[in-house]
């Protein structure tokens, strides 16, 4: 049947749950390097600690947990700041059936806003699949749209052998002559809502239910402020406010007002499709955003 996924902001008390995925990982396999499954006290704070700047995200399913990814630093060095490095572990039962692939496509989206331009998967890789690792997150990857960038032979000794490593990269941002800051991912807020905030909320107009879209697809530069206003009368209709693409903020007291006074409802900017919204976090895509 089809998957009722719902991608969420994973915070520290989620470490059980994720350790619970995670650890057989450690326990079986080379897919990670690391020998002994950590404590939940360490993983509570390695999730803590990738939070100050990056996204860590949950998939949910029913409920329950089923998957996670987060990214965090490639390299400590400031030149390299905006570059990371994406991980994704499914539930061992659960690989194949997309999870990691909306996790995926959620983070690229985050790190998008964030100004990053690299995404640098860390993979271990074997010529010759074991039971213990085969070429499946390198065939996960190049789906994805990464390539390989440079491979380092017999650099990881776990299980009585010798693994590979091989880096693959894809581009998330355009490399300009004077890049933008990165922005710290608790810093990301739309509507004044945290991007760390997991829950989203609906704008009720006329009894219907209505998604905030703050960027038209028909303005890709979500930063070209001029544009949107002149498309959808921002700043007309009792909304004085600028919305602010840049730190992708909206007035979200001068909007509600608005709306709910019924003094602007351009059908381009409030749309009546809550079914669509399928995503804690789904206020950070341009093109899907909710208040």
């Amino acid at each position: 049947g089809e998957m009722s996924l719902s991608i969420r902001t994973a915070c520290p008390e989620d470490a059980e749950a994720l350790l619970e995925i995670y650890a057989p990982y450690v326990r079986e396999t080379a897919v990670t390097f690391e020998y002994e499954v950590p404590s939940p006290e360490e993983f509570r704070g390695r999730i803590e600690h990738v939070l100050n700047r990056y996204p860590y995200l949950a998939a949910e399913e029913d409920g329950r947990i089923v998957g996670y990814a987060y990214l965090s630093a490639f390299h400590p060095r400031a030149a390299y700041g905006w570059c990371a490095e994406p991980s994704v572990y499914v539930e061992m039962g659960q690989r194949g059936r997309g999870i990691g692939r909306r996790l995926y496509e959620e983070l690229e989206r985050i790190g998008a806003f964030q100004n990053l331009t690299n995404l640098n998967a860390c993979i271990a890789y074997t010529g010759h699949a074991d039971g213990r690792l085969n070429d499946a997150s390198v065939r996960f990857h190049e789906r994805m749209g990464y390539v390989k960038a440079a491979h380092l032979h017999r650099c990881g000794y776990k299980f009585g052998t010798w693994y590979d490593m091989i880096y693959m990269e894809k581009m998330i941002g355009t490399h300009k002559k004077i890049p933008e800051a990165v922005i710290p991912f608790p810093e990301l807020k739309v509507g004044g809502v945290s991007a760390l905030q997991p829950a989203f909320q609906h704008l009720r107009i006329g009894g219907v239910r209505k998604r905030l879209l703050f960027c038209d697809p028909a303005f890709p530069d979500q930063r070209s402020q001029a544009g949107v206003h002149r498309e959808h009368g921002l700043g007309r209709g009792g909304i004085d406010g600028p919305v602010d693409l840049g730190d992708l903020v909206l007035p979200d007291q001068q909007v509600l007002r608005a709306v709910q006074t019924g003094l602007h409802d351009d059908s381009r900017v409030y749309a009546p499709e809550p079914e669509t919204v399928d995503s804690g976090i789904a206020f950070l895509d341009p093109h899907r955003g909710t208040l």
